[in-house]
């Protein structure tokens, strides 16, 4: 009986750890891309690195409506890829001794600097890497930070994935970047507030560049 007892005391304290955790977010509904901060943060300045970046053009903003899961992140896979030469410069500095410190150090530079907001319902808002440092200060969402991300990674030869999951039973509502580690994985999700943390999913779905 006390095993018992003492087994359903810790299931209880492990879900409402899990649930802290979690509560400073929700996700969106539908069938798009979002993944909200309840939480509002405040990004860093960042102005002494807009010499690393080029200037984007206003066309670097594309927005895709009415469109599949699968079709949006082929779309980011292929920007990742196409503008890493935006991100070379930073990428430099971002170098850490090893590979899990330069993870660190690419997330910690994201969560820094680049605020986040909700694309608007239906629509999914695909910025240049350029594009997003450009518009950091108003936000931008998990689809603009994923591509952001791997495009460094692009620059610095780092292998990795991009992971859709679904949190609710209504379908893929969130994306971030994977990055293998052997038989582990490194999580690098600047909506969360931790570095190598994802939250638990229902169902998930990954795609290699």
């Amino acid at each position: 009986m006390f095993s018992v007892i003492k087994k359903a005391v810790l299931l209880y304290a492990v879900n409402l750890a899990l649930r802290s955790i979690w509560d400073g977010f929700s996700a969106s509904n539908g069938d798009g891309l979002g993944f909200v901060d309840n939480s509002q943060r405040k990004v860093k300045d960042g102005s002494q690195y807009d010499y690393l970046f080029p200037k984007p053009k206003y066309t670097e903003l594309v927005i895709l409506e009415n469109t599949t899961i699968h079709n949006t992140v082929k779309f980011m896979l292929k920007n990742a890829k196409k503008y890493a030469w935006q991100t070379a410069n930073i990428s430099r500095l971002l170098l850490g001794s090893t590979r899990l410190e330069t993870l660190r150090r690419v997330f910690k530079f994201t969560f820094d600097h680049i605020a986040y907001r909700l694309d608007d319902d239906e629509t999914e808002q695909v910025r240049t890497p350029a594009r997003t440092w450009h518009d950091r200060r108003t936000g931008v969402d998990c689809d603009c930070f994923t591509v952001f991300i791997a495009s460094i990674l692009e620059n610095l030869k780092i292998h990795y994935k991009m992971r859709v999951a679904d949190y609710t039973g209504n379908g893929f509502q969130h994306i971030y970047i994977v990055v293998p580690d052997g038989n582990k994985e490194v999580f690098l999700d600047p909506v969360i507030r931790e570095f190598n943390r994802q939250k638990p999913y229902l169902e998930k779905k990954d795609y290699v560049q």
